[in-house]
């Protein structure tokens, strides 16, 4: 308070801040960012998220977003009256494989009415990281549809691992004036609490955004746009905790809690086949094999006769009378009730709202997992998962 960082601030972002991110990100996107018309710092990512579909989204618009897919995209699109388009990625077959796109399907997905094209990189739940010749591919697509606008969340930006680089949609030949990026001091510093995100783009796009934003939040807490401004660029230039940057220490923290996770959750007496995950915060697990060990009771609610049953399901819960739960679901409720431990079923991350019952619903062999944890939750992870 006594620095006088205490009054309403521009509505874009305090300047401070807005230049920092210009000198950051000049570099990356290999162009000079202006910090008066080409940022907007928001009230965490989600609201540049919903700042970039109120301000650009008109009722009869399209958005199509890659399924499984990060809540939040749904309701703003649905807010600004839009209509929603689901492309689903195909699972890998391996640990070690990659979610795929089948870039015919996606492309019979784009029409005269689209306007908008959901990229997440590293992906949340999945944890790909997109190539640069899948994003060129899907680049082409984009540039036979002149309305189409790319929002590129890459909230994760710092979290590659095996030495994968991220590739910023925004840097494809041709998708810096149809893109806006999105980026998140709540993750690169592990503080969500300080919900301080900010987006990239060029003027046009950011205008929208400010325009939102004046009529919602008006500008963003000062103080805390203070504190990432004083850290954004040094986390670039200085050493940290024996790593060249802070950038770089983040990166190292997170691919060790990966693998350290991954060892844990492949010595649990669970026989689920464990997906790597290229980068970001989750590791997904297929649950196929284990849902005929699955006890019958977790498929139902509590008020449902067969709730407390403990007997193995022993088949295709398709062939249970009237299943409340999907296999993920029920799997999710067997490990709190038996570990302790809460994953997080993966049919959420789908629309299955055409489902007429939870037989038919998308995605169920699949659960998601957290390395964004402490040491000594991640060690409780391993001491329940082990205790029977």
């Amino acid at each position: 308070m006594a620095a006088g960082e205490n009054q309403y601030v521009r509505v874009a972002a305090h300047l401070k801040l807005a230049n920092a991110i210009s000198e950051l990100y000049s570099p990356l996107f290999k162009r000079e960012i202006n910090p008066l018309t080409e940022v907007v710092v928001t009230n965490g990512a989600t609201q540049s998220i919903f700042n970039a579909m109120f301000s650009l989204l008109e009722e009869g618009d399209e958005v199509i977003v890659f399924e499984p897919f990060f809540e939040f995209y749904i309701a703003p699109a649905l807010f600004a009256g839009a209509r929603v388009r689901y492309f689903s990625m195909t699972p890998p077959t391996d640990s070690n494989g990659t979610w795929t796109v089948d870039f015919d399907a996606l492309e019979q997905l784009f029409s005269s009415r689209t306007k908008m094209i959901v990229l997440n990189t590293p992906h949340n739940p999945t944890g790909k990281v997109f190539t640069k010749q899948e994003y060129e591919r899907i680049a082409k697509i984009i540039a036979k549809h002149p309305r189409a606008i790319v929002l590129a969340d890459e909230v994760y930006e710092f979290m590659s691992y095996d030495k994968r680089q991220l590739v910023r949609f925004a840097t494809i030949d041709g998708m810096w004036d149809r893109t806006i990026s999105v980026y998140s001091a709540g993750k690169t510093f592990s503080a969500t609490g300080w919900r301080i995100g900010w987006s990239v783009g060029p003027a046009p796009f950011i205008k929208g955004l400010v325009a939102a934003q004046n009529w919602s939040t008006f500008n963003v807490h000062r103080p805390t746009q203070v504190g990432v401004a004083d850290v954004l660029v040094p986390s670039r230039d200085q050493p940290y905790e024996g790593h060249a940057s802070y950038y770089q220490y983040l990166n190292a923290l997170f691919e060790g809690k990966r693998n350290t996770m991954m060892e844990i959750l492949s010595k649990a007496p669970l026989n689920w086949k464990l997906l790597n995950p290229e980068g970001g915060y989750f590791i997904l697990a297929n649950i196929k094999d284990i849902v005929p060990t699955i006890p019958r009771g977790f498929f139902y609610r509590e008020d449902h006769p067969s709730f407390g049953d403990q007997t193995p399901i022993g088949c295709d819960y398709r062939e249970l009378k009237d299943p409340q739960y999907t296999p993920d679901f029920a799997m999710v409720r067997y490990m709190t009730n038996k570990f302790s431990v809460t994953p997080i079923p993966m049919t959420t991350f789908y629309d299955n709202s055409a489902a007429k019952s939870v037989k038919e619903n998308k995605c169920v062999d699949f659960i998601r997992l957290a390395i964004c944890k402490s040491d000594a939750t991640v060690e409780g992870v391993r001491q329940r998962l082990n205790k029977n």
